[in-house]
């Protein structure tokens, strides 16, 4: 698609297919436009013929990043597709501003389809009428994610070194203060959280977490499944 400014912009060709042909949207249609980098557009349709449908853009806008849209989260991807899809549509609904999937040693998963999954991420943008869209890294082995966290963490949002809170949420042996308490004392921080596999993180990789200023954390009593613990995770960052 065409930058988003006021003015006549062209969806791309499977946006445009997406209107003519799925929402069956004549000229005239009022539309709602979004980037996924923030800015968010109203405007109707000019002309629906040909493989690139007009759009007239009437109001246009930059929103801010909510909180949870600076959250970053890195899960090991479950071993059932559909659940890390579900996952991945739940948290973009929520607002998230990336998703790193982990390659860690309990892993059940090796492999993902980065493609679906930011597929099923560009649907939920749209279905929930939100501006950002979180990016979708490929698969990262859970050291280079832990030692390089600095770069990625910049790249979803302007925020000063050590600004960032870093949490392991992890079943393992140690003090853990639960995420909710964390988050009430970090006050504004953006959130980076690291959520395991089914096995939970190895002792060896909490272990590195916590050297690398990760703080160890709780998501309550209840045992959860990966995707509901990130899932929780994401949400608690967004209140």
């Amino acid at each position: 698609m065409d930058p988003l400014v006021e003015g006549q912009v062209q969806l791309g060709e499977e946006e445009s297919a997406h209107c003519a042909r799925v929402l069956r949207l004549g000229v005239g249609g009022e539309v709602l436009l979004t980037d996924g980098r923030g800015t968010l557009a109203s405007g109707f349709l000019t002309a629906t013929e040909g493989k690139r449908v007009g759009v007239e853009v009437t109001r246009c806008g930059m929103l801010p990043r909510r909180q949870g849209q600076r959250t970053l989260l890195a899960v090991a991807p479950t071993k059932n597709a559909d659940r890390m899809e579900w996952l991945v549509e739940k948290a973009t609904e929520i607002g998230c501003g990336a998703i790193v999937p982990l390659l860690c040693e309990r892993s059940e998963r090796g492999r993902i389809n980065g493609e679906r999954l930011k597929r099923v991420s560009m649907a939920a943008l749209k279905q929930s009428q939100g501006a950002y869209l979180p990016h979708i890294y490929p698969m990262m082995a859970f050291q280079e994610f832990v030692m390089g966290v600095d770069a990625i963490e910049s790249s979803i949002a302007d925020v000063e070194s050590g600004a960032v809170l870093r949490a392991v949420a992890h079943c393992g042996e140690g003090p853990r203060n639960d995420l909710r308490d964390v988050l009430r004392a970090a006050g504004n921080r953006p959130l980076t959280i690291l959520v395991g596999p089914e096995g939970d993180f190895s002792a060896g990789e909490i272990a590195l977490a916590l050297e690398n200023g990760f703080l160890p954390v709780s998501l309550g009593e209840a045992r959860l499944r990966t995707e509901t613990a990130a899932l929780v995770s994401v949400a608690l960052a967004g209140t």
